[in-house]
This record gives C-alpha cells, structure tokens and sequence, in this order.
C-alpha cells in the first residue's frame, strides 16, 4: 500500500521545474538597491563634510567679494552673496595650514555673476588671496592670485 501512494496516477502532469531567475533577479536587485544607499551614504556624508568646513571659510569670501572695487564698479554694490558648495568646492587642511576654493552666486544692482574665492591658511585664520569673477556677458575679473590646492594623489604644498 505504501508503494502505491508514491506512484504518480497514469496521466498525471509532472510538477514544473521551478527556475532560479526570480531569485536571481531578487538578489541583483537587492544588491542594487544596497549599492545605491552606500553610495547616497557616502555622498551625503562627503556634502556635509565639505559644507561644515565651507561654513567657517564662507564669511571670509564674503567680506573680500564685497571689498574688491572692480566688483562693485561691474555689479554694482553686492545685494546678495551664496555660497554654492557644489560648484567645485574644495578645502584641503595639513595640521595648521590649509587652502580652499569657494564658489558663490553673487548678485548687485547691475546684474550677476559667479566667483572663485582662494583661502589660504596658516595657523588659526583663513584669509582670502584672490578671486575671479565670472560676468554673465562673459568676461572675467581677476582679483589677487589663485592657489592650487593639494591633490590627495600626493602634490605637495610646495607645487
């Protein structure tokens, strides 16, 4: 009796064989979707790394973009200056030293324009170098010196 209960009836349809592709695709997306919060996670922290040091240096940009007469003479008195971090933002610190490139969105009466401000620091304060000023007509003012900010891939201060 037990024999017969494992024998198929004649005309019976075998199972179907299940196929590995919906867990293949499962996996491919879950390993997917972890790829993408890594890398919004590291993005995220990477933006909130560069704001927290841009929010020290920014004030200083500021007061120099304001202070530069060729600006003013172009612009107009400055009615509003932004900080954009994302517009090739970088700030690079060895102990007490240290250089950044600020980008700000600038804003006066006769029109706007965006600036690069070079910090430099040497001990406890930033200060501004220099400043180039991107006219919306298209020209350029440069104001004081660029600096070149150190790579990771191991320039050094001396470049």
């Amino acid at each position: 009796m037990s024999e017969a209960a494992t024998v198929p009836p004649a005309g019976a349809i075998p199972p179907p064989k299940k196929s590995p592709v919906k867990w293949i695709v499962i996996g491919c997306g879950g390993l997917f979707a972890l790829g993408l919060l890594c890398f919004g996670g590291c993005f995220v922290a990477g933006y909130f790394g560069i704001k927290k040091g841009a929010e020290d240096i920014s004030p200083v940009g500021e007061v120099y973009l304001r202070a530069q007469a060729e600006v003013e003479e172009e612009l107009g008195k400055l009615t509003r200056v932004e900080l954009r971090l994302l517009a090739g933002t970088q700030i690079h610190v060895e102990g007490s030293r240290g250089r950044a490139r600020l980008g700000y969105e600038i804003e006066g009466p006769k029109g706007k324009a965006d600036a690069t401000v070079w910090f430099e620091r040497d001990g406890e304060r930033w200060k501004a170098v220099g400043c180039e000023v991107r006219l919306s007509g298209g020209r350029t003012i440069k104001v004081g010196r660029s600096v070149t900010i150190p790579s990771s891939t191991g320039s050094s201060w001396d470049d």
